[in-house]
């Protein structure tokens, strides 16, 4: 297995916050971090992450970095298309999916976007608006809020990818 699995967690939790800072898209920051550290994330999974940043679309609903992290797991350990009656890797990543799922729950009591940014800055945030968006960003919302979910979904989908022995 990995020689040294804490370092290996800490520097991809810490590639997701620099790069959900420096280039925003949680749900990419999460691809990318594990690409980055890990190498197994191909350049179309991580483009496929491109619309879910924002809570899908900048919506607010599901939380981007949760999507990029089940998206992590899904391309490592997932059934391909040309095994698709593999239930074995369909099992196994539907239980790392809901295990991403309970964590985001547990910390942010929600894996909504909207109900995460309230619990993390005070208030939610409409994206599409350019006043409501310049206020994210003045409380910090990518200076340091929405780089700790992205630091937190990054290491969680390598912890649990470990303790499924995925990698």
């Amino acid at each position: 297995m990995l020689e040294n699995q804490e370092e290996i967690i800490e520097k991809v939790g810490m590639v997701a916050y620099e790069d959900e800072r420096k280039f925003g898209v949680c749900s990419q920051s999460v691809l990318g971090a594990i690409k980055e550290v890990l190498g197994n994330i191909d350049d179309e999974v991580y483009r496929a992450g491109s619309g879910l940043g924002g809570g899908l679309g900048r919506m607010g609903d599901i939380c981007g970095a949760l999507t990029g992290a089940v998206m992590a797991v899904s391309a490592i350990a997932g059934r391909e298309y040309s095994h698709r009656d593999n239930d074995q890797a369909k099992e196994i990543t539907m239980e790392m999916a809901r295990d991403l799922h309970k964590l985001f729950k547990r910390e942010y009591g929600s894996t909504n976007c909207r109900d995460i940014q309230a619990k993390i800055i005070g208030r939610s945030f409409n994206f599409w608006d350019k006043n409501d968006y310049e206020i994210f960003l003045e409380a910090g919302g990518h200076d340091d809020k929405c780089p700790s979910v992205c630091m937190n979904g990054a290491r969680w989908a390598v912890e649990i990818m470990v303790k499924y022995e995925i990698i």
